[in-house]
C-alpha cells in the first residue's frame, strides 16, 4: 500500500515549490490560495508556527535553551484534537496535491517527522503510547536547535507564506522574558501571533473581550452606512457570531482570537 504522508511540513513545501511553478508560469497563484488556507483553520497556522519555529537556521548555545524552546512552542496546541490535526492536513493535501508525492527537496524529511511525532505526542497526552519514538524526535529537533545548518535552501520560499498585507500583524505586542530573541526567525506578524497564544490565559482572556468590542464597533458602523438587505443581514450574522463566543472559555480562546482577527481584518478592508 502507497504511504500517504499527513505531515504538514512536507505538505507545506510541496503545495509552496508547485505553487512557485505555477506562478512562473502565470497558471495560477498557487501561493496566496495556500496563505488563504491559513487564514481558515487555526489548527493549520498552529502547525504553520510550530514547524517554522522548530524548523530554524538559528543556532541555540545551550541544549536545556533548545529543550525550553521546544516545550514553549509545543504549547501551542494545548487542547488541540490530533484527529483534527489529521483532518485538516488530509484536506489540504486532497486539495492541493491529491496523490502527488509529498516530501522534502531540501532533506528536511527527517525534521518534519520528528516535529510531526512531537505534535502528535503533545495533542495526545497520555494515550500516546509510542515514548521511544517521542524521545528520538525530540533529541533529533534539540540536535537540530544546538547545530550550525549547513544551508538555508528552504528559505527560498518563506517570503511567500503570507500575502504582503501582513493578515496577522496584531496591534498589541507582548514581551515575555526573551521571547522576542528565541522567535526572532519569525516574521513580525508570526511573532506577535506566536506571543499571544503562548500568554496567560487573563491576558488573551482581555484581548479577546477588546477585539470583539471592536469588531461590534466596525459592524456597527457599516450596517448605519450598508444600503443593500443582503449586506445587512450579512454583517448581521457577524454579530450573532461574535456574540456566540465566550472569553471565558479557556479550550476555545486561541482558536477564538485568530477568527476575530481575521474577521476584524476582513471588515477594515471593505470600510
Amino acid at each position: 500500500m502507497k504511504y500517504i504522508s499527513l505531515n504538514f511540513g512536507a505538505i507545506k513545501e510541496s503545495i509552496l515549490k508547485l505553487s512557485s511553478r505555477d506562478f512562473l508560469s502565470e497558471s495560477r497563484n498557487g501561493i496566496d490560495d495556500f496563505s488563504k488556507e491559513l487564514e481558515k483553520s487555526a489548527t493549520l497556522m498552529k502547525q504553520h508556527l510550530a514547524f517554522k519555529s522548530l524548523n530554524t537556521d538559528k543556532v541555540f548555545e545551550r541544549e536545556r535553551l533548545a529543550e525550553r524552546f521546544i516545550n514553549q512552542t509545543l504549547e501551542l496546541f494545548n487542547g488541540v484534537s490530533w484527529q483534527e490535526v489529521i483532518k485538516e492536513n488530509e484536506n489540504l493535501r486532497k486539495k492541493y496535491l491529491d496523490n502527488s508525492h509529498v516530501g522534502s527537496t531540501t532533506g528536511k524529511d527527517k525534521i518534519y517527522n520528528s516535529i510531526h511525532t512531537l505534535i502528535e505526542a503533545k495533542c495526545m497526552r497520555s494515550n500516546f503510547k509510542d515514548l521511544e519514538r517521542e524521545q528520538d524526535a525530540y533529541e533529533t529537533v534539540v540536535n537540530s536547535l544546538i547545530s550550525e545548518k549547513e544551508n538555508k535552501e528552504s528559505e527560498i520560499i518563506e517570503s511567500s507564506d503570507y500575502p504582503k498585507n501582513n493578515m496577522w500583524e496584531f496591534i498589541t505586542k507582548l514581551a515575555v522574558n526573551n521571547f522576542n530573541e528565541r522567535y526572532s526567525h519569525l516574521s513580525e506578524s508570526e511573532l506577535n501571533l506566536v506571543n499571544l497564544l503562548l500568554s496567560p490565559f487573563d491576558k488573551k482572556k482581555n484581548y479577546l473581550k477588546d477585539l470583539k468590542k471592536e469588531n461590534f464597533d466596525i459592524i456597527d458602523n457599516l450596517v448605519k452606512e450598508e444600503k443593500d438587505k443582503e449586506g445587512v443581514y450579512i454583517l448581521e450574522s457577524f454579530k450573532s457570531k461574535l456574540e456566540s463566543i465566550d472569553p471565558e472559555k479557556i479550550t476555545e480562546i486561541n482558536n477564538s482570537i485568530i477568527s476575530c482577527f481575521q474577521l476584524k481584518e476582513s471588515l477594515e478592508d471593505i470600510k
